[in-house]
């Protein structure tokens, strides 16, 4: 946006377009600081914050304070080739860099993507897992406890007849 008012302003010399210049220059820093914080924990990323923040402000620097020209107007520096080849070598740098920060943010989500994508199956496995070593436990007790009971039973038969063994020879 500042590129395109600083167009529009070489092109009209409307102060309003200049207003928007500098508004568009302020966002994009705050952008930028913004980033910064999103990225705290990706040096390579913050290397390119960097270099987008340099490239940035040379390029406010240069439209505020453009290459005099003798005897002109603010409007005719702004329109010297001097400065026209320090604004657009720096956009050029700057979108440069601006590229390669968004293919490495693509990398990254794509990255995240898949390690959520494992995370989410792993715990699809814990949880199938977890839940087939429950049931297992579960049969085996319920398996202990029938057996006992069956021991139970055969020792109480055998005390019944020997109950009734007992009590036929009384």
């Amino acid at each position: 946006k500042a590129y395109n008012a600083w167009r529009a302003y070489l092109a009209a010399g409307d102060r309003q377009s200049l207003d928007d210049m500098h508004a568009a220059g302020a966002k994009m820093l705050a952008q930028l600081e913004r980033l910064q914080d999103l990225t705290a924990d990706n040096p390579p990323q913050q290397e390119r914050l960097k270099q987008m923040r340099q490239l940035a402000e040379a390029n406010i620097t240069a439209l505020n304070k453009p290459s005099p020209t003798p005897g002109g107007s603010f409007l005719e520096s702004m329109r010297s080739r001097e400065t026209q080849t320090a604004v657009l070598g720096n956009r050029t740098r700057f979108e440069s860099v601006v590229e390669a920060f968004r293919v490495e943010e693509s990398r990254l989500l794509v990255e995240r993507q898949t390690q959520s994508s494992q995370s989410v199956t792993v715990t699809i496995w814990v949880i199938f897992l977890g839940n087939a070593i429950g049931f297992a436990i579960m049969f085996y007790a319920g398996w202990q406890l029938k057996q006992q009971n069956d021991l139970r039973g055969r020792i109480l038969g055998a005390l019944q007849e020997s109950y009734a063994f007992v009590d036929s020879l009384i």
